[in-house]
């Protein structure tokens, strides 16, 4: 596509920190963020958050004048949008996966430009204006969706991210009392560090740590009124047992049953961008086996696809932020 050049985004591993944690405390809260019943949902939650940060953190660099707006999604109000000049512009992250294909994009990143991009249907984030825009960001990187990957990962000194999601009657009880104290036990001759993510009384975000001994229960007193996660830092040889005496049940968490949510990136490509309307008026509605592309982690059945060559360069979006801004300013 001639006069249209990729931009590449710097990738740190913070980015993928950062953007794990946000997952994690978003199932702690799963009445308001919703769309995460997966783990490939959390790897593709956490992909957008990485080209989300990595977004601001290149504006910021390049002195392009942006804004945080509130998200216009009503299922995620803690959610802030890029703003230029009164107009939203909501990333996407279009994930490279696959090692073949992830050699290929980082030889010749020009012929991403020739493949497609796409949005999950019923994103929550393209409910908004037709003037505002839609940015894709092409993210390469591998996703351990196994154990067996996972191990393979860690034994090349690569960080994990484990996660159990709770059941919906701990995470969205049905009366509001607090679980204490909770009882831990672990059937495993290491030690276990655990990771809890719910609530708190006035229904705040709450998080906080323990260390289990094998064999040897455990209870915190720590009051939680839900727990929608809980995360382990490696992957446990045997059942984690969780008791709530309010609830009266008792979870029993399998080494088959925690998983690794770590997206390790590589490179960020920004492929281009354009408005939500034109967006509308050229994709087309596919199956996501009929769409081919590099994603594994991609939500439900259906994606909305457009020929990459249809975005516009960002450079030239950027120049116009700038003017925009200097005329304000002025």
């Amino acid at each position: 596509m001639p006069g249209h050049t990729l931009i590449r985004m710097p990738y740190t591993p913070d980015l993928t920190e950062t953007a794990v944690r946000e997952v994690t405390r978003a199932l702690a809260q799963p009445a308001r963020f919703p769309l995460l019943d997966t783990f490939d949902e959390m790897r593709q939650r956490a992909a957008d958050n990485i080209v989300t940060l990595a977004l601001r953190r290149y504006l910021s660099e390049q002195e392009v004048p942006y804004e945080t707006v509130e998200s216009v999604s009503y299922t995620e109000p803690d959610q802030y949008d890029i703003s230029f000049g009164g107009r939203r512009c909501i990333p996407f992250a279009q994930l490279v996966c696959e090692r073949d294909l992830i050699e290929q994009a980082h030889r010749q990143p020009e012929k991403l430009l020739e493949g497609d991009v796409y949005i999950p249907e019923g994103t929550p984030a393209a409910a908004t204006r037709d003037v505002d825009i839609y940015l894709f960001v092409t993210l390469t990187a591998l996703v351990a969706r196994s154990r067996d990957e996972s191990e393979q990962a860690h034994q090349a000194g690569q960080p994990l991210y484990l996660v159990h999601q709770m059941p919906q009657s701990w995470s969205i009880p049905n009366q509001r009392a607090a679980y204490g104290p909770l009882v831990f036990k672990t059937d495993t001759a290491e030690q276990v560090w655990l990771e809890l993510h719910g609530q708190d009384e006035l229904n705040g975000y709450q998080r906080m740590e323990l260390t289990l001994t094998g064999h040897e229960r455990v209870a915190v007193q720590t009051p939680f009124y839900s727990l929608g996660a809980v995360r382990s830092a490696g992957m446990p040889s045997g059942p984690v047992g969780i008791h709530s005496p309010a609830l009266d049940d008792t979870v029993l968490i399998s080494p088959f049953e925690w998983g690794n949510i770590w997206v390790y990136g590589m490179r960020l490509y920004i492929a281009g961008y354009i408005t939500q309307a034109d967006f509308n008026r050229h994709s087309q509605r596919v199956n996501v086996a009929q769409a081919d592309l590099p994603n594994p982690c991609l939500r439900g059945e259906k994606v909305m696809r457009l020929p990459a060559a249809a975005l516009k360069p960002v450079d030239d979006l950027f120049v116009r932020v700038r003017n925009w801004a200097r005329k304000q300013g002025s």
